[in-house]
């Protein structure tokens, strides 16, 4: 064996005792033990009905943002029990008026991830909120009149995407997430007839954050 040929065996040799002591991403995140904390910023808009019994009284159109800190513990490998306190802010608007609202919801967000390269997962999420806290103002487009109240309600959903991660046993992490969710409020006035309102919008969040 030449020296070229030596040096070259020796190189590979060297190269594959440094692959191999150095763990991957995905052997490093979303391992049991492991905790996630993120902000998520999501956005949907979508049509709406309003109905009162059986009675269709409104349709028109929704845009919806929201901000939702998370975090999260993997109790076994790839799965991810979250959960978290965000807020929204909606805008639902028909022929006659325009409805502001911005809710407090606590949300729970069961997840899995499936590692498909390095740092690079794939996640299905399952979400549900109950909304403790909030409030609307009701504009009427012919008058000028306003009125204010509070809300109820709830959501539950599915969804999907994408995450990253960075580093091996720390650091950042980053998720795309699409997913579908049904909510359904009810617009309790200060004076008159709650209004409940129901719609299924697909909505895009992108969230930023650590695992660790």
């Amino acid at each position: 064996m030449t020296r070229n040929h030596l040096v070259l065996s020796f190189s590979l040799v060297v190269a594959a005792t440094l692959a191999q002591a150095e763990p991957s991403r995905a052997e490093g995140f979303a391992t049991r033990g492991s905790w996630v904390a993120l902000g998520e910023l999501s956005y949907d808009r979508d049509d709406f009905e309003s109905t009162r019994g059986s009675l269709t009284i409104a349709r028109g159109d929704r845009q919806k943002v929201s901000v939702a800190p998370e975090v999260g513990y993997f109790v076994l490998d790839g799965l991810l029990l979250a959960g978290g306190v965000g807020v929204s802010f909606d805008r639902l608007s028909d022929r006659a008026s325009t409805d502001r609202t911005t809710a407090v919801a606590v949300t729970l967000k069961p997840a899995y991830y499936l590692p498909i390269a390095d740092g690079l997962f794939l996640h299905a999420l399952l979400p549900v909120s109950a909304i403790v806290g909030g409030g609307y103002r009701n504009e009427s487009k012919s008058t000028g009149t306003s009125t204010e109240g509070g809300i109820t309600g709830w959501s539950a959903g599915v969804g999907g995407g994408l995450a990253y991660a960075l580093g091996v046993e720390r650091g950042g992490f980053a998720r795309l997430t699409l997913d579908y969710s049904l909510q359904s409020l009810t617009l309790a006035p200060d004076t008159g007839t709650s209004t409940k309102v129901e719609q299924g919008a697909f909505s895009v969040g992108v969230g930023f954050g650590a695992h660790f």
